[in-house]
């Protein structure tokens, strides 16, 4: 092998290998109300990534729930949702996920599988008496086989091409010079 196909053989791997390293999982974040949360389905519909909401309810302002949705999630996922009710609540916050019929009242974690339209929606509800904040955070478990960035396929097929063709400038030179 020449010193240019080296040199550019190994280019090639370099910038695979860098490609392969910078493709991470999404980043995550948080939305706080306000603006306030609708009171019905489906809900305030939440950025793909977003993967922790607060918020809060009053009995006594008219705000006796909360509905919002996360969305762009792959159907059939394992999930996790986890609500954690603030000191400053009165009576009980309940949070559910009407579609899959999972309740929890108090403190705790709901657990189940994404619906097949990859969206899940979250009420949390304050009781008669109640009102106060809340957090919600959810996991999804994340697929175990990895799908490559278009990128990394492009510079897969370059490399195939590549070596096709180191191959076949092997062969032909190989009989000509024989």
């Amino acid at each position: 092998m020449g010193k240019r196909s080296r040199r550019l053989t190994q280019a090639l791997l370099a910038t695979t290998c860098l490609t392969a390293v910078s493709v991470g999982p999404a980043h995550a974040s948080l939305v706080s109300e306000p603006p306030e949360f609708p009171a019905s389905e489906p809900g305030a519909a939440l950025l793909v990534g977003t993967d922790q909401v607060t918020g809060s309810l009053s009995v006594e302002g008219g705000d006796a729930d909360d509905f919002f949705t996360f969305t762009g999630l792959s159907a059939g996922q394992k999930f996790t949702l986890t609500y954690d009710e603030t000191e400053d609540s009165t009576g009980f916050l309940f949070v559910s996920i009407p579609s899959l019929g999972l309740s929890r009242i108090s403190d705790g974690t709901l657990e189940g599988n994404v619906p097949l339209d990859g969206n899940l929606t979250v009420r949390v509800h304050a009781s008669e008496q109640g009102g106060g904040t809340y957090s919600v955070t959810l996991e999804v478990e994340q697929p175990t086989t990895a799908t490559p960035a278009p990128s990394t396929l492009a510079l897969s097929a370059a490399g195939a091409a590549l070596g096709g063709a180191l191959g076949w400038r092997r062969r032909t030179h190989g009989r000509s010079a024989g």
